[in-house]
């Protein structure tokens, strides 16, 4: 399913902060190289794998971009289980996965009304900062919700998205049917 994610939460936390007690100047936290025992720009510091604690296999940027992640240009749905079934306490954050773009519009709409009709979350795959990762797609207030990790947060108000699927109600039968069968 090719989606753009938006937020669906909106997070009212209170942001605290270390400062020096004599003078209230914030305190900041700064990188050192351990070698060179100094402080580094950020245009001197790079990524890469470790292989000890020693030896580093540096990566680039763009080299990170091109990694093959299969779940790298939207969702990717593995399996199906009760809403009943899952611990409210281990889903997170929510967020509302948009169609990329009017082709995607089909592909978005077939799972959001399987979902509702079924009373299935959706385990899914995708890839998040260059990570795949598992998460849950859910329907709320007719909109697709994934739920990637837990954070204290409130909801943000949803859109729904459009489609002629709707009116096609043989295909979200079918959908319905298949995803009991899981």
């Amino acid at each position: 399913m090719p989606v753009h994610v938006v937020s669906a939460t909106e997070d009212h936390s209170l942001r605290v902060h270390q400062y020096h007690v004599e003078d209230m100047a914030r305190v900041r936290v700064r990188k050192f190289c351990e070698i060179e025992d100094r402080e580094v720009r950020s245009d001197e510091i790079g990524k890469g794998f470790g292989l000890t604690k020693t030896q580093v296999i540096p990566i680039s940027d763009q080299e990170r971009r091109n990694l093959p992640l299969p779940a790298a240009k939207g969702l990717e749905i593995h399996g199906f289980v009760p809403w009943e079934s899952i611990d409210a306490l281990r889903i997170g954050e929510g967020y509302h996965p948009q169609p990329d773009g009017p082709v995607a519009a089909k592909p978005y709409e077939l799972p959001r009304q399987v979902l509702q009709r079924s009373s299935r979350a959706a385990v899914t795959k995708f890839a998040w900062s260059g990570r795949e990762r598992l998460g849950l797609l859910r329907v709320l207030d007719d909109v697709i919700v994934l739920h990637a990790r837990a954070n204290g947060t409130t909801s943000a108000s949803p859109t729904a998205t459009e489609c002629p699927l709707s009116r096609q109600p043989c295909a979200i039968r079918c959908g319905v049917a298949v995803v009991r069968e899981c």
